[in-house]
């Protein structure tokens, strides 16, 4: 017969054994508990400063945007001042403008009245004097054809806008005086013909434009130039035209 095995030790110390796992595990899950329930109460802590800190966030995002709105109507109060102003100070310069215009065109005499009609006024009141040369100053130079006396198109515009300028003009009491110049180039005889056929050219165009006036022409060649300009520049070729009072 196989001996007897008493059992009991074993399975009192399996049991024994069991016990303390069980305790060792209730209490691990007891501590995971602690730990979940710290963790919960970790996780809302945290959520309620992150919640804290939003709100302040916002707040402050809040008063920003509301500085900036209050920040953009002071800037477009203060643009809107600025475009008055400059809107005021630019009508004042426009009411400027129109009154120097009224003055000037009350200086001139009045819309619409040239030189004939301030210079007959002259002889009217005894201040232009007997004699006394009145330059006409030339709205466009008279042309002519190189080494000619032939007036260009433009020269008879030149003409066409002189004769405008001085019609009108009391043919008894006042002469026209065409005077020709010419620059030192050239022979200075063939200079001194050329210069008074131009002269002439030009009152037998006035003359064709129906100025009554009598017309004194004469040719000066380059005995006349004009001053501080080189003697072959071209701009001393040129026509002089000037109203001499004769009575």
């Amino acid at each position: 017969n196989s001996p007897q095995v008493d059992l009991d030790p074993v399975e009192n110390a399996g049991k024994d054994a069991a016990a303390n796992l069980g305790g060792a595990a209730g209490d691990v899950a007891g501590k995971a508990g602690e730990l979940g329930s710290g963790a919960v109460d970790a996780g809302k802590d945290a959520a309620a400063n992150l919640g804290g800190a939003a709100g302040d966030v916002a707040g402050k995002a809040g008063k920003l945007g509301s500085g900036a709105v209050d920040a953009g109507k002071d800037a477009a109060a203060n643009l809107g001042g600025a475009a008055g102003d400059v809107a005021g100070k630019a009508g004042k310069l426009g009411s400027g403008a129109v009154d120097a215009g009224k003055d000037a065109a009350a200086n001139l005499g009045g819309a619409g009245l040239g030189i004939a009609s301030k210079l007959n006024s002259s002889l009217q009141s005894d201040k232009w004097a007997v004699n006394q040369a009145v330059p006409v100053e030339l709205k466009e130079p008279i042309q002519f054809d190189y080494n000619s006396s032939i007036l260009t198109g433009e020269g008879k515009r030149a003409v066409g806008l002189l004769a405008e300028d001085i019609k009108g003009i009391d043919a008894d009491k006042v002469v026209v005086q065409i005077i020709g110049h010419t620059s030192k180039t050239g022979n200075a005889q063939a200079n001194l013909l050329l210069s008074r056929q131009r002269a002439e050219a030009v009152a037998r165009e006035l003359q064709n434009l129906k100025i009554d006036n009598s017309l004194q022409t004469e040719g000066k060649g380059f005995s006349a130039p004009l001053a501080n300009v080189a003697p072959s520049n071209s701009s001393q070729q040129r026509t002089e035209v000037n109203l001499i009072r004769v009575k």
